[in-house]
């Protein structure tokens, strides 16, 4: 059996807000588990309250985080221009050049590098080289 009144509904519906409201808030009226003397809970000390703390400080803690990290890109950003305006980055570009370019003065060492001897072959001794200077014991 339905009732098809819409008025009806919304009267029940004020009866209930009315009544709700009458009794006061719904959470100073929760039993305790906990000892009768223990003192009621405060709002901030509730499960909700807690849930609400954690979000913001973790709202706080991914801005600081990104924001920092916003500050470490644009940081590298200025020091990289500054270094361009300054000539320093051109002069170390220049010098990386004269290294990898093959002939050029700057690339040419004082000294010889040495050429790596061809591998020995297996001794008595069970030692064999397996690639350039490089000696490795082998038992077997």
């Amino acid at each position: 059996m339905a009732v098809r009144d819409p008025a009806f509904w919304h009267r029940f519906s004020v009866a209930v807000h009315k009544d709700e409201e009458s009794k006061g808030p719904v959470y100073a009226t929760t039993t305790t588990i906990s000892s009768p003397s223990s003192p009621p809970l405060k709002h901030q000390d509730s499960w909700l309250g807690r849930q609400e703390a954690k979000k913001r400080r973790r709202a706080i803690i991914c801005w600081a985080f990104w924001l920092a990290f916003a500050g470490v890109i644009v940081g590298a950003v200025f020091v990289v221009l500054w270094l361009k305006t300054s000539g320093v980055l051109d002069r170390l570009m220049d010098k990386v050049d004269a290294m990898v370019e093959p002939g050029s003065a700057a690339s040419a060492s004082p000294t010889p590098t040495p050429t790596p001897t061809p591998p020995v072959g297996g001794g008595a001794n069970g030692k064999r080289a397996l690639e350039g200077m490089r000696m490795y014991t082998y038992y077997g």
